[in-house]
């Protein structure tokens, strides 16, 4: 019969890998939104869209990452959720609206920079 030395001690059972779990969709409209300003979008503020090719604000960025035009507001199960990420990372959660939103991103002194970190960042938290 064969033997091995190793068969005398136990081995050690191996940590559970993580699943593959699929990222909701929520959050890749938000990380979507954000990868548009890091690119040729250019971020505005005082509307949903700008005049030139590719300007939006948050929630126009939002909307178009949903597949929605700048300027719909539609109200899915998604775009709430992403709201209230949204609301909740800029301290104001319980009030997930666009209007929020878009307030929070007219106030003055906002940067693109900002915008772009509070996108990556409610992505990322439990809501």
């Amino acid at each position: 019969m064969l033997y091995d030395k190793r068969w005398e001690h136990p081995s050690e059972v191996a940590p559970p890998t993580p699943t593959n779990k699929p990222v909701e969709k929520w959050r890749l409209i938000l990380r979507k939104a954000a990868a548009m300003f890091e690119g040729k979008a250019r971020w505005i503020q005082g509307g949903f869209y700008g005049k030139e090719r590719e300007s939006y604000c948050a929630v126009g960025a939002i909307n178009v990452a949903a597949g929605f035009r700048p300027a719909e507001c539609p109200s899915t199960s998604d775009l709430r959720l992403v709201h209230a990420a949204l609301a909740k990372q800029i301290g104001h959660a319980g009030m997930g609206d666009a209007r929020t939103i878009w307030h929070w991103n007219d106030a003055s002194g906002r940067t693109r920079e900002e915008v772009i970190a509070v996108l990556r960042a409610a992505a990322e938290q439990e809501i």
